[in-house]
This record gives structure tokens, sequence and C-alpha cells, in this order.
């Protein structure tokens, strides 16, 4: 950077966003502009680092890092720019208003959801359980008519129907058990390499064809491995049960890297998917198979909304396409 170009210097004081340059081997702040004072009233050097809770590691790295930051009452988005190796740049913006507005929208959702959730839940706990009454009340007026073998029948209804409930509450803990992600830089290739291992004896059991494909090599991206895993387990289940009955049955998964985000594209040759299933894929309790509780893919977007990613499915010519796309590590 030029720091004796004077017009740059005009530019970057009058920019409606924060700009702080740091001088690493100094520890001296060397620019800041009008923005940046006024936000963060014009601190040293070490109390910006404290006031922006940013970390020496994050100082070193040569990736473009976002965070954001509470400022007393202010809510301040900020991008660490690596400019070379003794200078890092910094751009905020106070994101406050945004923040809220986003948090409204947030809660208005949730309570769509909420409301359409427990409707649901009603719905498939209610049914097993006005089974269980009606079979517990034949049960006890005939306890002393019927067969042992009958009783026994009678019996097993009422423990498949306590099983439908117990699974349903485990697909609750699944969705409330990643409240708190472990967001890091993962490396797309280590993390599909240790994948591929975790589902193949199940591939070879099924005869089903796989492959995984990077269209560039070194792909980052920020995601919680855990979390990560869980969304392509369900989405690699739902793509093996539609090729159960195909012939040659094939699943293939494309990794590319844009600009800003990690695209994972997951295809099968499977019996593909309806438009207007399409629209209701995501909703809770949604499914088309017999035994399913129609959650999996709804806390796999839950799961990729936490992560910043997003999951979208269209039906081929022949099978489907999931795209997942979480964001990139810069």
């Amino acid at each position: 950077m030029d720091l004796e170009n004077k017009e740059l210097f005009e530019i970057i004081e009058k920019m409606d966003t924060g700009f702080v340059l740091l001088d690493l081997p100094t520890e001296k702040i060397i620019l800041m502009n009008s923005y940046a004072k006024n936000a963060l009233n014009s601190p040293e050097y070490l109390e910006l680092l404290s006031i922006l809770g940013i970390e020496e590691s994050s100082l070193q790295s040569s990736r473009k890092i976002q965070r954001k930051a509470y400022v007393g009452e202010m809510i301040l988005g900020y991008t660490l720019y690596p400019m070379s190796e003794e200078h890092m740049a910094i751009l905020l913006n106070d994101i406050s208003e945004k923040e809220r507005l986003q948090k409204i929208a947030e809660a208005t959702a949730t309570m769509d959801n909420i409301g359409y959730i427990f409707t649901g839940f009603s719905h498939e706990v209610g049914n097993p359980l006005n089974s269980i009454k009606t079979i517990a009340s034949v049960l006890k007026d005939n306890v002393n008519f019927f067969s042992q073998e009958k009783v026994l029948e009678y019996l097993e209804s009422i423990l498949t129907e306590i099983n439908r409930i117990e699974f349903l509450l485990r697909m609750f803990k699944v969705f409330n058990a990643y409240e708190d992600l472990n967001i890091q830089a993962v490396s797309m290739k280590m993390f599909f390499d240790k994948f591929a291992k975790l589902i193949e004896s199940d591939l070879d059991k099924r005869k089903i064809f796989f492959s995984v494909r990077f269209k560039t090599p070194l792909i980052f991206a920020m995601t919680d491995m855990r979390a990560l895993q869980h969304v392509l387990l369900n989405v690699l289940t739902n793509a093996m049960d539609a090729v159960s009955e195909i012939d040659e049955p094939t699943i293939d998964i494309e990794i590319s890297s844009l600009r800003t985000k990690v695209v994972i594209t997951v295809r099968d040759n499977g019996i593909g998917i309806g438009e207007e299933q399409r629209g209701k894929i995501f909703f809770p309790f949604y499914t088309t198979k017999p035994k399913g509780t129609g959650m999996g893919l709804t806390i796999v977007k839950n799961l990729l909304i936490k992560m910043g990613g997003t999951i979208d499915m269209k039906s081929l010519e022949r099978g489907t396409e999931v795209l997942i796309s979480i964001p990139k590590s810069m």
C-alpha cells in the first residue's frame, strides 16, 4: 500500500466504512479513518485487538477472516484482510440494525415453524397414542378370553406404536444436538476421505457405484465437521434409498469452489422427485417413506442455516441433484 498517496488517504477518510491499517512488526496502527475512530473511540494497537477480540493467530493468517464484535450497544461486523506479511487491514461496519432486523425475521419465522412443528408433532404422536389406547382397551376387556398368543400379539402392537413415539423423540433430540457449532476451516479433501470410509460398507452391500470428484484442488470451507457429516449422511441415505430399485445404481459427489462458497453437489440416478414433493420436502413431518418421520431434511436445513449455508434439490432427467453450499474459507 502506498503510504505517501494523499489522494488514496482522502478516499479512505471519506469512506462510510471503517478502515484500519496495522503494522504487525511494530504493533502500531498506521492508519485509521474517521468512521473507525468514532466507532472504536480511537484505541491503541493492543486495545483495538482486545475490543474486536482478535487473536494473535488471526493476524498471522494469510486468509481473509470475517467476524463481528459487540462494542457497547453497537454490533460491528469486521473483516481482516492480509495486505502483506507486515500489514493487516481491517474493514468494519456498524451492523446493529441489520442484526436487529434479522433477529426479528428469525423470531417471526421461528414462531411460524414452532406452530407448524407442534401441529405435526401432535398428529405424529397422537396417532400411535390413539392406537395404544384402543389396543389396551380391547385387551383389558378381553384379557380373560384371549389366548396367550392373542395377548402377545396385542402387546407387540403396543410396543410397535411406542417405538414410533420413541423414534420421533430421538429426532427432536438430534434437532437440538448442535446448539453450539465449532465452525473452523476444514479441508474438504481430508473431510471426504474420512466420509467415504464411513459409508463404503453400506454402499458395497447395496452394490452402488460411488465417486467423489474435486473440480479444483485444496478447497477449504468454514464448517462444523460433525454437523456437515450429519447433513451428508442424511442426503446420502435418501440417495441410496432412491437408487435401491435401479439397475446400475450410481451416486456422484462433486465439490467445487466459488468466490465466497463451497458447493457440494450430490447426484443420483434414482427415481427422482416431483415438483409438488420438492416444494414440501423440507417441511417438518413431510415424508414419502412408509416409516419415515419427515424430520431428516428439516434437521439438515436447520444445521446448514446455522453454518451460513443452503440446500436445494431438483429433479434430473433421471435422478435427483442436491446442491449444498457452505461458506468458503478465504
